[in-house]
């Protein structure tokens, strides 16, 4: 059977079109799955938002606002 990858980077000024995006993605955690489980190139479905200040100078590290793994 075959499984489907989504890999999505967005750059987005407005905090809350970042959030609506964000809570809708995460409606759909009940689908995401691991691949190859227990086995040493298990890959897991992740939902991260962070804050990025790649823009700022000197850039500092991205702060992780909220994250999500499957099991």
């Amino acid at each position: 059977m075959a499984i489907y990858r989504i890999d999505i980077t967005v750059f987005i000024k407005d905090v809350e079109d970042v959030k609506k995006i964000y809570q809708y993605l995460k409606k759909f955690r009940d689908k995401y799955n691991t691949v190859n489980k227990g086995k040493i190139n298990v890959e897991y479905s992740v939902l991260r938002l962070h804050k990025c200040y790649h823009d700022e100078s000197p850039t500092k590290p991205c702060e992780i606002i909220d994250e999500w793994r499957s099991d």
